[in-house]
């Protein structure tokens, strides 16, 4: 009790020394805690878009199509369909699971759209649902989303409008080949350009689903045949309980052609992307971390050289080297879990009124962004942020700490 008194004592005494270590360690907190929420925004973001615009949270697919269902462009797969009209049980289940906002059919396949002057390669999606979730995340930049009056119609993403040079009311073709050497061609005629959210201009165009059935007929596929059926869950579920009670199904109707994917949690292109972006972020973190090591070290040794003379001076009365290191500790304690708390307060206070503010994003932000974005708070991420600083800070505080205690009285005397 007696060191702590003093700690306290010498934290007021030195009002300058105890306000740089506090804001120091305040800056930090509020810096990495911002960065955390951010992190945990931008990835949570980009896992509705890919959901909302490729993936669905469950696809239910052919067995023989194992390979990721995005591809750079002009080197898609060959697709495979499923019996749509053998999935009526999978239907009615999850027409009636409170978890599943949505579960539609998908036409999927690739082609050359083109017109008289330009063409290229384009991946071609269309669901029979127009509850559409690809509305969530693709802004809309003119016309309109494709709605169930609309026949023979694509909606383009500004970077194909923009390579094809056309714009609303324009006309495009499609070229699919099916198996075999089968082509089909069809005309559609373009009803609205989008900017897709985030990192995912992808090449993806939609069309009608009635269009898209006319297409798989033309090239040899057989009637009432999908690539996928695209399961849409709410946010807040998880959808392991939901896959196994799908599969569960398609195994008592012998349906063993077809399977449930778990989209987030396949190995495919996309979700491979997102993980490296993740990782990437952690990286900068630690780094951030250890820069913040070295700092905190280079601090306490600055400050403790500062005491010289107060530490001699205690050593020369009788204090020892350990009762020393416990004093500086304490102060650096109690500076620290002020700063700590004070700092995870402000962020959370700011973070938390601007849950609803809807910051308009520029380019190249919006790459990572996308257009439209609102940070919320992670509050588990804020706490363990508190944590690793607070901890990290008496680790890097206690070596250099060590080593000032160690001055011998004679040391300080002939520096008077």
């Amino acid at each position: 009790m007696k060191l702590l008194k003093y700690a306290v004592r010498s934290m007021k005494a030195s009002k300058k020394r105890t306000l740089t270590y506090f804001f120091f360690i305040f800056i930090v907190t509020v810096i990495l805690s911002v960065f955390d929420s951010f992190v945990i925004t931008v990835t949570d973001k980009m896992k509705d878009s890919m959901s909302g615009i490729l993936y669905g949270d469950l696809l239910i697919r052919p067995e023989q199509d194992k390979e990721d269902i995005y591809v750079s462009a002009g080197n898609w797969k060959e697709t495979f369909y499923v019996d749509n009209s053998r999935l009526n049980d999978v239907y009615d289940f999850c027409k009636n699971q409170s978890q599943v906002k949505d579960i539609s059919p998908r036409i999927r396949f690739s082609g050359m759209i083109s017109t008289e002057t330009n063409q290229d390669m384009v991946m071609i999606m269309s669901l029979e649902s127009n509850s559409l979730q690809y509305k969530d995340y693709i802004s809309l930049v003119d016309g309109h989303y494709l709605t169930e009056k609309d026949k023979d119609s694509i909606f383009l993403d500004k970077a194909k409008a923009d390579a094809l040079q056309v714009n609303i009311g324009d006309t495009v073709t499609l070229l699919v080949e099916g198996k075999e050497g089968v082509y089909a061609t069809k005309e559609f005629q373009v009803i609205g350009i989008g900017n897709p959210e985030m990192l995912l201009s992808m090449s993806v165009a939609y069309i009608d689903y009635e269009g898209a059935k006319d297409i798989l007929t033309k090239i040899g596929v057989e009637k009432d045949s999908v690539s996928d059926i695209v399961v849409y869950a709410n946010r807040d579920k998880d959808v392991s309980g939901l896959q196994k009670k799908i599969n569960q199904i398609l195994k008592e109707n012998n349906q063993s052609d077809v399977y449930v994917m778990n989209s987030l949690k396949s190995d495919g292109f996309i979700i491979g992307t997102l993980n490296f972006y993740i990782k990437l972020f952690y990286v900068f973190i630690i780094v951030l971390m250890m820069i913040v090591c070295i700092l905190l070290v280079n601090l306490v040794i600055m400050m403790g050289l500062e005491r010289r003379q107060e530490i001699g001076t205690l050593r020369s009365i009788g204090f020892k080297r350990g009762q020393i290191i416990r004093i500086m500790l304490y102060e650096i304690t109690m500076i620290t879990a002020t700063a700590c708390v004070l700092g995870g307060v402000l962020v959370s206070v700011v973070l938390y009124n601007l849950r609803n503010t809807v910051f308009e994003m520029q380019e190249p932000v919006s790459f990572i962004t996308g257009s439209k974005f609102v940070i919320h708070l992670d509050v588990s991420g804020l706490l363990l942020v508190i944590l690793i600083v607070f901890v990290l800070s008496i680790v890097a505080s206690f070596f250099p700490a060590k080593k000032i205690a160690s001055i011998r009285p004679v040391e300080t005397l002939k520096e008077v």
